[in-house]
């Protein structure tokens, strides 16, 4: 306290009896107005009681009612999509031999049930065609007609194609099933100069995209597959684009197709047909799913850089629907024989759900 006193003598010096009182006063003026204050910000009593509530309850100045503030929050970004890791309360599984990554994924329950190197670099070959199909649907006009250039078919000459000449002419939905159905190149160079302007521009709104869906580790570099060593993506990006392309419906009702044909006209305007079986051959009947679960489609994709892969969506009887991925099998064979090991797997999974 010895400051302060040595304060007051100072002050006493300064301003003598007059200054004593002058400060007596303001020392009162400000206790008063300080406990003013007090009263204004607190109230008289201990609780401070509100003028009235609104019939929900909720205090009379709060002006956005909680429930309605919820409810108009953004959603989560994952909120209807599975995480690259095994679910906390499953068990992680034995790895699956000769392939590169798997993956399953519990779209009902929004579990991962299967996390084999889902974030590891690999080349997509034709399952490239799921993001393209994507834009097709989020971007193109299905009735359009699209005409082929030249640059349409510059592909290589094994390259999986539908054949099509310069001057031949089919809608943006005919296009699509035969990228879907058939795996065409040529069909998927079409959509691409149509939406993107050019095969080039369509990469580039190809890497937004995906970007924009949470496939960071991917980069596209054309609309087919066909091998690049700067087109890339992980087995979880390639979950993520299935996700997404899987919100359309006709999406799903195409993949789910063990066959197409059409009519489309060429440059003379002669109307040219061409049949195609799905290259999936769980639905070209050259295979059976397991007991239990049904394959709804999906894509198939090969390169000799990229091995054999597929993904697939799946029903169970109960209802239950599944995403399944491998990728980079050394063969057909295999790939299929550890898809139907996946397939088994997610019906044994939805009936201890239902137990």
């Amino acid at each position: 306290m010895k400051c302060t006193s040595n304060l007051s003598e100072t002050n006493n010096r300064a301003y003598g009896t007059a200054g004593r009182r002058t400060s007596v006063r303001l020392l009162k003026v400000s206790i008063l107005a300080a406990a003013c204050a007090a009263m204004l910000l607190t109230g008289c009593s201990r609780k401070y009681s509100q003028a009235f509530e609104d019939n929900l309850g909720q205090p009379a100045f709060r002006l956005v009612n909680r429930e309605v503030e919820y409810a108009q929050r953004a959603r989560p970004f994952a909120a209807d999509l599975c995480l690259c890791v095994v679910d906390g309360t499953a068990e992680e599984p034995a790895k699956i031999k000769d392939v590169g990554a798997a993956g399953l994924f519990d779209l009902s329950g929004l579990r991962t049930l299967r996390a084999q190197n889902l974030t590891e670099k690999v080349y997509p070959a034709s399952t490239t065609k799921i993001m393209t199909a994507y834009l097709a649907l989020k971007y193109g006009d299905m009735s359009k007609t699209l005409t082929v250039k030249k640059s349409t078919i510059n592909l290589p000459w094994d390259a999986q194609q539908l054949g099509l000449a310069v001057g031949d002419k089919m809608t943006m939905e005919q296009a699509l099933h035969y990228l879907l159905v058939f795996s065409a190149n040529d069909c998927a160079n079409l959509i691409a100069e149509d939406i993107g302007g050019s095969q080039d521009g369509f990469a580039e709104l190809m890497n937004k995209e995906a970007a924009a869906l949470g496939a960071v580790g991917t980069h596209f570099v054309n609309a087919h597959g066909l091998h690049d060593a700067k087109h890339y993506t992980t087995p979880y990006d390639l979950y993520l684009i299935f996700h997404a392309a899987l919100q359309y419906e006709e999406f799903s009702e195409i993949i789910h197709m063990s066959d197409y044909s059409t009519a489309f006209r060429d440059k003379d305007n002669n109307i040219r047909n061409i049949y195609v079986e799905a290259t999936d051959v769980y639905l070209n009947g050259g295979m059976k799913a397991p007991e239990g679960i049904k394959v709804i489609g999906g894509k198939t994709g090969w390169t000799d850089e990229a091995g054999a892969n597929l993904i697939l969506c799946s029903v169970t009887d109960s209802g239950r629907e599944y995403v399944s991925v491998v990728m980079k099998a050394p063969d057909y064979n295999k790939l299929y024989a550890r898809m139907t090991d996946l397939l088994k797997e997610a019906a044994a999974d939805a009936q201890s759900m239902e137990e």
